[in-house]
């Protein structure tokens, strides 16, 4: 706890006068305030910025409490991009990137109030997405634009990068317009007449306030502070006709791609920053009634630290259930049964009502098997696969397909089967759930789906023409049987060669 009010309020919780008013219930607190003022004057660092409200000065506390906060959120973030930058190819890195791709695209849903709902946008991220659902385009145009940027280097934080974002976020190959040139209503115009709180720039004024953010994205702040600093700016002033809240997540995230974290800056969740909610708001009407921008910076700070202790867990727990799951592949069924065993008698034990004599009896139950080092042996190398033909383009309209997709867990299966059930109802069970268990690019279907729904040959080449008739096979014809190959879905755009 800090020895004084100056920096309670400061280091520990970051106050403006009306709220330690509160806290201290009291409104004789001009001696506290001056106080407290002092001890930030102390710490503080220009900006040379203005605040859109009162055309005011900017600038920032960096107290050695509130830089070691920053410090240590930067330290999360290395640690995940750094989890990132090693992970080889495969199921466990593809299923790391999903789990932070996904924060983004659904709060990106939740921010614009789109009914693309969470087996939707793993639909998406899956390769498997297949709706015309046109509520959905901002969240394919956005998913689409992350991932041109992670497969490129990125680019200088300033209006280059924003006119790349831009025209990619609208799926253009040239802008004909740039930073608006009028404003949204006349709300801001009522706001400069009345001293009031601007919901967005007067266009007159978005370049000037824009080539001040550029400059300070080029100074010495510290990464975080600068990246906070561009999803403040570009969300508040609004400076585009549309696509602003992305293109403020965006800007936030190539600042940090040109800082120590590289490319895989461009995973972090950087809109859930963007999220309306009574502390954000609070803390963003008082930077700029202030022109204090630490009130803003603390929330990130804060927001984004819980975001990225909860995707540690979560990168955590993908990781250990695939090690779970490795391990048990190389043992018997005998084994992995015996195992399970000894595992539920070791939780029994941990709740059990009965004596140390009666837990220990159980215990001894639970023998898992002990496997002899097996001789080592020779493996013959694997046959050569033949050569695939090419798969033919999508349809025009569609966004093709660039990475294999590979089988899905039992889980993703099941949220696949359900989300075609809820997308196409032309499909039946057996049809949407053999698609979602053999959905392997370059793989060939037929008798396949004969076995798996038990049923003649020719039922089964009825479903599977059905399934290549919605445009989720492709059938071909090798000498004198056909054969069904999966095909580009909608949505899933260019992913990256890892």
């Amino acid at each position: 706890m800090a020895n004084n009010i100056s920096e309670t309020y400061t280091d520990e919780i970051y106050l403006s006068k009306s709220q330690l008013q509160n806290v201290l219930q009291t409104s004789l607190i001009d001696g506290y305030w001056n106080e407290v003022m002092s001890y930030r004057k102390k710490h503080a660092r220009r900006l040379n910025m203005r605040s859109l409200r009162n055309d005011i000065a900017m600038g920032v506390i960096l107290t050695p409490a509130i830089l070691a906060k920053i410090d240590g959120l930067e330290a999360q973030i290395s640690r995940i991009t750094n989890t990132l930058k090693k992970l080889d190819p495969g199921q466990e890195r593809d299923q790391v990137e999903k789990a932070l791709l996904y924060r983004n695209l659904f709060a990106l849903s939740k921010l614009y109030g789109t009914p693309m709902n969470e087996v939707a946008i793993k639909a998406l991220l899956g390769g498997r997405y297949r709706e015309s659902n046109e509520s959905h385009r901002l969240i394919i145009d956005f998913y689409r634009t992350l991932t041109y940027f992670l497969n490129h280097r990125p680019l200088p934080a300033d209006d280059n990068f924003l006119g790349e974002a831009y025209a990619r976020l609208l799926n253009v190959e040239e802008l004909t317009s740039f930073y608006r040139e009028k404003d949204f209503d006349g709300v801001a115009k009522k706001a400069a007449l009345t001293n009031g709180d601007f919901p967005y720039a007067p266009y007159e004024k978005i370049q000037p306030f824009m080539d001040d953010l550029f400059a300070a994205l080029q100074g010495d702040l510290p990464p975080f502070v600068k990246a906070a600093l561009a999803l403040y700016y570009v969300d508040s002033l609004a400076p585009f006709d549309q696509r602003n809240h992305e293109l403020a997540a965006l800007l936030s995230m190539d600042t940090l791609a040109n800082l120590p974290f590289g490319n895989e800056a461009f995973y972090l969740p950087f809109v859930c920053l963007l999220e309306k909610n009574e502390r954000r708001e609070e803390a963003r009407i008082s930077s700029s009634r202030t022109g204090d921008f630490t009130y803003f910076l603390l929330y990130c700070v804060d927001l984004f630290k819980a975001e990225l202790t909860s995707l540690q867990q979560e990168i955590e727990a993908i990781r250990t259930e695939l090690y779970r799951k490795e391990a048990n592949a190389s043992l018997t069924k005998e084994e992995v049964m015996a195992s399970r065993y000894g595992q539920e008698k070791e939780e029994f034990s941990q709740m059990s009502i009965f004596g140390e004599a009666e837990v220990q009896e159980a215990k001894k139950k639970a023998v898992i098997v002990s496997r002899p080092t097996p001789e080592p042996r020779v493996v013959a190398p694997k046959p050569i696969p033949p050569k695939q033909e090419p798969i033919e383009p999508a349809e025009e309209g569609e966004i093709s397909l660039s990475m294999n997709r590979r089988a899905l867990s039992e889980k993703e299966a099941k949220e696949y089967t359900q989300y075609l059930l809820e997308s196409n109802p032309a499909l039946n069970k057996k049809q949407a759930s053999f698609l979602a268990t053999h959905c392997t690019m370059g793989h060939y279907y037929i008798q396949q789906f004969k076995k798996f729904a038990h049923c003649a040959y020719e039922t089964a080449r009825t479903s599977m023409d059905k399934l290549a008739a919605e445009r989720y096979y492709e059938k071909r014809q090798i000498k004198n049987k056909y054969v069904y190959t999966p095909i580009a879905m909608n949505g899933d755009p260019e992913r990256r060669d890892s």
